[in-house]
C-alpha cells in the first residue's frame, strides 16, 4: 500500500531521479498548476475555458472543479484510494488519483505528466501504481474519462485492457473506459467490462 509521506518509502524508480508520494497539503498547488496547464494544452480551444493558466485556476476555484484535492484526505483516504504526486528534482511532474466510485467500483482520475517529460515511462509508472493499488483494495473494476485529444493516454488504457463503456457522469471528455481489476498485471485481455450502470457519483 502507499505510504504517508512522513515515512521514506517512495514509489518510482529507486535511483533518486523520481520519486512518487501521496499528496499532501503542501503540495495541492503545484498539483493544480500542472493540471491546469495540461487542461490548456489539451482543450484550451475550447470556448467556455478560460485561456491562460491564472484564469482556468481561479474557473476551478469559483467552480469547485478541483475540491477533490483541497479535501484529500477524505476522497482519497485510506480504504478507497489515494493521489500519487510524481517529483524529478524536488518538482511536480505528474500526478494521478484511484477513488471509489460506489461499491467495489474505482475510478482514476486527474491522469497528467508534464509535457516535458512524457515518452519516458513515467506516466505509464502512475498508472500501472494506480492499478495495483485498486487491486490491493479488492475493488471489482475500475473506470475513466478521457478524450481522443489525449492519444497516447487512449493508447494506454487499451494496451492495458480498458475498453469503451456508456458514459458514467459528465465530463469534458468524450472517452469512457473500464476494466476488471483481479490481480493486475500490466498487460491487455481482461474479462471485458459491463457498460456502466447509470448513477455512479461524479
Amino acid at each position: 500500500m502507499i505510504t504517508d509521506e512522513k515515512n521514506t518509502k517512495h514509489y518510482g524508480r529507486g535511483d533518486g531521479y523520481d520519486r512518487l508520494r501521496p499528496l499532501t497539503d503542501d503540495t495541492v498547488p503545484d498539483v493544480k498548476v500542472l493540471i491546469a496547464d495540461s487542461v490548456l494544452e489539451f482543450y484550451g480551444d475550447l470556448e467556455f475555458l478560460p485561456k491562460d493558466r491564472d484564469g482556468l485556476l481561479l474557473h476551478y476555484e469559483r467552480t469547485g472543479y478541483l475540491r477533490d484535492l483541497d479535501d484529500h484526505a477524505t476522497v482519497y483516504g485510506p480504504g478507497d484510494g489515494v493521489f500519487l504526486v510524481l517529483y524529478q528534482d524536488g518538482a511536480v511532474i505528474g500526478c494521478g488519483g484511484l477513488r471509489r466510485l460506489a461499491g467495489m467500483d474505482a475510478e482514476l482520475v486527474r491522469l497528467w505528466l508534464r509535457r516535458d517529460r512524457r515518452k519516458l515511462g513515467f506516466g505509464r509508472m502512475v498508472f500501472e501504481r494506480l492499478l495495483r493499488e485498486a487491486a490491493a483494495l479488492g475493488y471489482a473494476r475500475i473506470f475513466l474519462d478521457t478524450s481522443h485529444r489525449c492519444k497516447d493516454a487512449v493508447r494506454l488504457f487499451r494496451r492495458n485492457g480498458f475498453v469503451d463503456c456508456a458514459p458514467y457522469k459528465e465530463s469534458i471528455g468524450e472517452v469512457f473506459m473500464c476494466r476488471g481489476i483481479g490481480n493486475f498485471t500490466p498487460k491487455p485481455n481482461p474479462a471485458p467490462c459491463a457498460p456502466c450502470l447509470p448513477g455512479f457519483p461524479a
